[in-house]
């Protein structure tokens, strides 16, 4: 004889796996995809990671991420994305030195 109160335990127990995959569904989806508009392959202002920024016009103000030198060091030109296009976010300067478009660490 089946207990019915086991197969409902169950069914609530799937309910609430299923709720909790989508909240973490969800979550990875804002995080690595904010903007369907724009896309900043390095997630963001993520300083040791080399990265190039594509939105619907496929790259602005360049695109990629790149080193550069100034008197007082190596910095990183880190793009990302607002309001749906890609900008340059900052100069970063890299305390170790910048090499591939990325902070040393």
């Amino acid at each position: 004889m089946k207990n019915k109160r086991g197969l409902s335990g169950f069914v609530w127990v799937l309910i609430i796996l299923i709720i909790i995959a989508m909240g973490v569904g969800i979550y990875f989806f804002a995080i690595y995809n904010p903007n369907p508009d724009c896309n900043d392959l390095d997630g963001g202002k993520n300083y040791c990671k080399s990265g190039v920024c594509y939105d619907k016009t496929n790259y602005i103000d360049g695109g990629a991420e790149s080193c550069f030198d100034r008197q007082d060091g190596a910095y990183l030109s880190e793009m990302s994305c607002k309001s749906n296009q890609c900008y340059r976010e900052e100069d970063h300067l890299c305390p170790n030195g910048c090499s591939n478009a990325a902070c040393i660490k």
